[in-house]
């Protein structure tokens, strides 16, 4: 229930909903993903993996793990204020993109690249302070305030490169590369 009023929300602003499905099996095409078939998908949304899905309003054919959007920044940074306002505190709503073009996803409460990060952190034994996270979005911000060394890209939100410890070069300037040379090799 909550999945389908995230998706109409996604759809009342005019973004184009995506329901993810759990992998069942380790390709690519072990996991669903259903869209509207009256919003056309954006160029990645292509079969078999993207469906569509005709009542992706009223009901979902599995158990989601995950319902996203893609759009200009100031719709999705709306689309964020009305989940956060009208939707349970259980969710985990996560913001990613680049300056023109923004991500909304939305997970259950906890989901996050530091979990993630925290999680491969333990199975490997590797201790925080021996950890280097890079980011650029609103997503990568408790990864880097987590991880022994937070670096921010050049080309990164102002809120990323507040909290990063270190500041690399832009994407276009191989900003990863140059924190690997410096903190790494």
């Amino acid at each position: 229930p909550v999945a389908l009023d995230v998706i109409r929300a996604i759809y009342e602003v005019g973004g184009k909903p995506y329901v993810y499905e759990d992998a069942t099996a380790a390709d690519l095409e072990g996991a669903r993903v259903l869209y509207h078939p009256e919003r056309s998908p954006d160029s990645f949304a292509i079969p078999p993996r993207y469906r569509p899905h005709a009542a992706i309003l009223e009901d979902l054919p599995f158990a989601p793990v995950s319902v996203c959007t893609f759009g200009p920044p100031a719709r999705m940074q709306a689309l964020v204020e009305h989940l956060r306002h009208n939707l349970t505190a259980e969710l985990s709503i996560i913001q990613s993109g680049s300056h023109a073009y923004w991500g909304v996803e939305v997970f259950a409460q906890g989901v996050s690249k530091r979990l993630g990060l925290e999680m491969v952190a333990a199975r490997l034994d590797v201790d925080q302070e021996e950890i280097m996270a890079i980011g650029d979005h609103f997503n990568d911000l408790e990864m880097i305030e987590w991880a022994g060394i937070g670096v921010a890209m050049g080309n990164a939100l102002k809120e990323v490169q507040e909290i990063a410890d270190y500041i690399t070069g832009s994407q276009d300037d191989d900003g990863v590369a140059q924190a690997i040379d410096r903190f790494i090799l």
